[in-house]
């Protein structure tokens, strides 16, 4: 065997490993489920607020990606795409998430950007930067509740995590940084597609930075609906929201940076679980892990479903954002007079 097949036997092996430990965790939660008295109810309307939520977060990226598509687009093109454009495809690409490695998501927004007013190797660049800002960002503000909660619990693993995540996801993220890998790893034809590629500036990260934090809390909140239309009991948003927001950044993020998991299928939900269950436990004892189960995989459905409905309705409606460029225009003009 090469080092390849190696490497790829090691994922598969982890990712089985972590399916097993998922699937014991979903049995002792079915478990504590028969046990429960009153077994809990779907509140649909705040389900359906919940992806509304969800959908509304997912805007926030879109637009930062539109943003960096602009800078890296300045003085090359006399017309850039718009604003609308740009987030229909920076939605629609959320599926590719769910195909091992996560590099379909720049494939798809790449493919659905990608035009005479934008190159391939600018959408692609924007897009791994983007992503990398939002993990980057989620796992920041999840170190900052993890602190609080590693010292309460005096368990650490999950701070260390989250601090591994914002050097991995945060450092490339870093202008010079950034510059220096696209300058290393790009070939020449696409170094001369990305002339403005030193015009990223801290200002623009900022900006960034601004954006994803939006996201994250648009995230945090349908996650928080979400357990409220589970039937978790004694919520109340103010209080709950940090809690909401830490752990949310901190599952999403994990388990998008474990690229070789679909959807980080396993490592997200277990981060919910395992650090929803005793607050779970708090305001429902003895339902802890039942509910923070149940919660987790209902999330996943929801912002599954949302993700893809999204990307079915958006991928024919985004051609009404499309501005042409203008000799497109042109075009036009003659077609009609002829």
């Amino acid at each position: 065997m090469n080092k390849k097949q190696i490497f790829l036997l090691i994922k598969i092996l982890v990712f089985v490993v972590i399916i097993a430990i998922f699937g014991r965790v979903l049995y002792k939660a079915w478990l504590d489920y028969q046990k429960m008295e009153v077994k809990p109810t779907i509140d649909w309307l705040t389900l359906c607020a919940s992806a509304g939520v969800y959908f509304i977060a997912l805007l926030f990226p879109g637009a930062f990606w539109h943003l960096l598509l602009k800078r890296f687009n300045e003085g090359t093109v006399d017309e850039t795409p718009g604003l609308w454009e740009s987030i229909c495809a920076h939605v629609c690409g959320q599926i590719g998430k769910y195909v091992p490695g996560k590099f379909m998501v720049v494939v798809i927004r790449t493919a659905l950007i990608k035009s005479s007013r934008t190159s391939a190797a600018v959408a692609a660049a924007a897009a791994f930067l983007e992503t990398l800002t939002m993990m980057a960002v989620g796992a920041f503000v999840a170190c900052l509740f993890l602190t609080y909660y590693s010292i309460q619990t005096q368990n650490w693993t999950y701070l260390a995590a989250s601090i591994t995540m914002v050097v991995c996801a945060g450092a490339p993220t870093i202008p010079a940084v950034f510059v220096w890998i696209v300058r290393k790893i790009g070939k020449n034809k696409v170094a001369s597609e990305l002339l403005n590629i030193d015009k990223l500036s801290f200002g623009t990260l900022a900006r960034g930075w601004i954006l994803e934090l939006c996201c994250w809390a648009g995230f945090a909140f349908s996650y928080w609906l979400t357990l409220k239309a589970v039937g978790v009991e004694n919520l109340n948003l103010a209080a709950d929201f940090p809690q909401a927001v830490g752990v949310t950044a901190f599952a999403v993020s994990s388990g998008f940076l474990v690229l070789f998991t679909p959807g980080g299928l396993g490592v997200r939900d277990l981060a919910f679980i395992g650090l929803m269950t005793p607050w779970m436990e708090a305001k429902m004892p003895g339902s802890g892990l039942a509910m923070a189960t149940i919660a987790s995989v209902v999330v996943r459905l929801v912002w599954l479903t949302t993700e893809f409905l999204a990307a079915c309705v958006l991928i024919p409606l985004r051609r009404a954002g499309v501005r042409k460029p203008p000799e497109d225009w042109a075009q036009s003009a003659q077609q009609k007079i002829d």
